[in-house]
């Protein structure tokens, strides 16, 4: 695991009970950072806490937040929580997000409020309450998604949200570097999650044909660049989209 020295710093990572955001949470707290994990289902994201904290040697590192990130209130919770118990916010990992595969005749107006709330809204949201708390500069990091490049059928809907991610980072990047934070997005394309498991599984001959790697990504992997995005070494990179997809459609296989 790239670790990188993250001591006296603050983060917080939504979306952070499972998946990609839990592997953002850990190595965070390798790398000596505080971290606060928020997520709305509150059973796992205690699970995830009990199996957290059995491996960190300071429990008081850690802060569970639970809710809903698509609702200002809940946002702004989140962040005065994190600011009363670490007093101070560093790094941002929007991470929240859903998918769903409905081909577009068959979407129900349910579908497109929970798609664009968990996936879009929840990272405006999260950059507007997080810049607004990060009082000496920080950084804010957006997971996007491979679909925003190229969209499977039956996935126009998440691909959309995606696609304003990437686009929302690029105008919030240019927005806030007067206040020194950085914004940059993450672009993961087939990567083993549990949100992504069944479809792997089901498809995994066709999804592996465009990887040149030949295999799917792993959580780590993608948290790993999130700590490269977060650290001084990136210190000049801001309002830029960052592929960890194994070569995906790199060229035609």
């Amino acid at each position: 695991m790239l670790c990188l020295d993250f001591t006296k710093k603050t983060v917080v990572v939504t979306g952070g009970a499972s998946g990609i955001g839990l592997a953002t949470a850990k190595a965070f707290l390798s790398c000596g950072a505080n971290v606060v994990i928020c997520d709305r289902r509150k059973a796992v994201l205690e699970e995830a806490i009990r199996d957290i904290k059995e491996d960190i040697k300071s429990q008081e590192r850690i802060l569970a937040v639970t809710g809903d990130l698509s609702r200002e209130k809940d946002v702004s919770m989140l962040v005065n929580k994190t600011l009363k118990k670490f007093s101070g916010l560093d790094i941002f990992v929007n991470n929240a997000g859903t998918w769903i595969h409905t081909p577009v005749l068959s979407l129900k107006e349910r579908d497109i409020s929970k798609i664009i709330g968990d996936n879009l809204i929840t990272t405006i949201l999260g950059t507007k309450h997080a810049a607004r708390g990060m009082t000496k500069g920080g950084v804010i990091i957006n997971t996007g998604s491979f679909a925003a490049r190229m969209s499977r059928l039956g996935s126009g809907l998440y691909a959309a949200a995606k696609s304003g991610v990437e686009q929302f980072t690029r105008i919030s990047a240019a927005e806030l570097a007067s206040k020194n934070i950085r914004v940059n997005c993450i672009i993961p394309g087939v990567i083993q999650t549990p949100m992504a498991k069944a479809s792997q599984d089901k498809n995994k001959k066709e999804l592996l044909r465009s990887i040149p790697m030949g295999r799917f990504g792993t959580p780590l992997e993608v948290a790993n660049t999130v700590l490269f995005l977060a650290s001084d070494l990136a210190q000049y990179i801001t309002g830029a989209s960052l592929e960890v997809t194994g070569g995906k459609y790199t060229a035609q296989l």
